[in-house]
């Protein structure tokens, strides 16, 4: 069965790199949206929302700025946001972490990575849902699964997590909760489960071959992850716990303004700084193979 292409939302204020972007974008299969600033990007997001897979922004523009645009974004629909700009300002691209972007474009932009980023985003906001039935109950509002190394178990724990949740939060807080949280759960799989380093997932990402060495590591793995959800009151925390053997987490959570800038650019790296943005408090154990992370759960 073919799928509908895809509808990619490119916001420039500069016409000669938007049609470039645009161009790009329409030869690989997308559909693609135009316009020229923040405003106008608004606009069409509000009337065709639900038709954009992505949005594909500059920074510096006039009116509302990429960065006013990732905020009402973030606030609102919650799309996959690539911001496409020439870094210089190490505060200002810091910034954008607190509205859920991590991914980042640096102009020139060369097509494979333009396109290799787009997918990214996208992929990672449209993680299947599936219906899990072997949950341990616990007293109250509360749960635990314990879920194998495995993409298709990540997949099924983030649905559990969306069906906690369901109700309890504003939808578009929801799906903030959700993609911040999969970023812990991506964490103790790639790299707790399948000890894949940092290093070798970008270069993968890059080559081509993440998907392939995801599967060859998993036919060797036997270990487990438990995640355990509980909400109570107005507060809603999560804990993952993998069978590895930690990682050097202070070294993230004191990563400096240079140091981050330079990440902006790799292919990942940014989760847990983005995370670190969104939730309340992160709680680490058992040397960074065990996180529990908590949340106030806004009034709808």
């Amino acid at each position: 069965m073919e799928h509908a292409p895809l509808t990619i939302l490119v916001v420039d204020d500069d016409e000669a790199v938007r049609l470039y972007l645009s161009a790009i974008l329409r030869k690989n299969g997308y559909v693609v949206l135009e316009a020229q600033d923040g405003a106008a990007a608004i606009t069409i997001m509000r009337e065709r929302g639900k038709e954009i897979a992505a949005v594909v922004s500059d920074i510096r523009m006039p009116n509302i700025d990429g960065l006013k645009l990732a905020e009402l974004n973030y606030q609102n629909g919650f799309l996959p946001f690539i911001a496409c700009t020439m870094i210089s300002d190490a505060a200002t691209a810091l910034k954008f972490l607190k509205f859920g972007v991590c991914d980042y474009v640096v102009k020139p932009a060369e097509e494979t990575v333009l396109l290799g980023t787009v997918r990214n985003a996208i992929a990672r906001r449209h993680l299947p849902r599936l219906f899990v039935d072997d949950e341990t109950p616990l007293p109250g509002n509360m749960g635990i699964i314990t879920i194998s190394a495995r993409f298709a178990a990540i997949h099924r724990a983030r649905g559990w997590l969306e069906l906690k949740a369901s109700g309890i939060m504003p939808p578009a807080e929801q799906r903030r909760f959700i993609t911040f949280a999969s970023e812990f759960l991506m964490n103790a799989y790639e790299h707790g489960s399948l000890k894949l380093s940092e290093v070798e997932k970008s270069g993968l990402l890059e080559n081509g071959g993440y998907h392939d060495e995801l599967r060859r590591r998993e036919l060797e793995c036997k270990a487990k992850i438990e995640v355990a959800v509980s909400i109570v009151g107005d507060e809603i925390a999560l804990s993952v716990t993998d069978a590895g053997y930690g990682f050097d987490y202070q070294r993230y959570l004191k990563m400096s303004e240079p140091e981050m800038l330079d990440r902006l650019i790799m292919p990942n790296g940014r989760g847990i700084q983005m995370a670190m943005q969104y939730f309340d408090s992160i709680t680490f154990s058992r040397g960074g193979a065990g996180v529990i992370l908590t949340k106030k759960i806004p009034k709808g």
